[in-house]
Formats: structure tokens, sequence, C-alpha cells
């Protein structure tokens, strides 16, 4: 099981970082969280010169997941904590901290 996050404008604006995912209640269905990042090499990206974003450029990126395994059967509650960016008013070309937060799932493996 892989969690990652975005906002709705896919972090160009306000950003979403997930930085911990901790068991809360109930079984424990999944083994301990873990950071992983990935760098891809060449990966496409819209190409900003062109009125429909096509042909496709490319660029390294890392992208970001906690990863776990399913240790078990049975209902887990846990936690999914994040950060919330937000554009700074001062200077739009800076995000900065918003809060931190957290989003409470409950997930059954039968």
């Amino acid at each position: 099981m892989s969690f990652r996050s975005t906002s709705i404008s896919q972090n160009s604006d306000d950003a979403v970082i997930i930085y911990n995912i901790k068991y809360w209640s109930g079984d424990q269905v999944f083994n301990t969280f873990v950071y992983d990042a990935v760098t891809r090499q060449q990966a496409v990206i819209p190409n900003y010169n062109s009125a429909n974003g096509l042909p496709a450029n490319t660029a390294n990126i890392t992208f970001s997941s906690f990863d776990s395994k399913v240790r078990s059967t049975g209902t887990e509650n846990f936690y999914v904590q994040f950060a919330l960016y937000q554009l700074d008013p001062n200077d739009s070309n800076k995000q900065i901290l918003f809060g931190y937060y957290y989003w409470d799932p409950t997930i059954t493996v039968k």
C-alpha cells in the first residue's frame, strides 16, 4: 500500500507533503510505513513553449511516497500526517508553511 500527496493545483499553488503515517487504533493490519523517494530520469513534462504542451519535454523528477506491506487481516485506523504550504502573499514565486494537519482513514483488509 502506498500513499502519495498532491493538492488540487498539483502543488503549483498550495502544496501538500506527507511526512508521517502512524498506527492509531484497531488491528495492526500494516507494517510500518516507510518514506520512499524515486527519481525518474527523463520524466515527461509539458512543453511550455507550445500551445498544448506537446511534444513533451523531459526532466529529472523525484517522486515520493509512504509505503507499507499488509501484514494481516483486520481493520486499522491510522493517521496520515501532512504539511500544507501556500503561496507567500508577499512573493508569488515562493510557498510558505500554512500548517500541519492529519487525516484519519480506516482501512479494512479481508
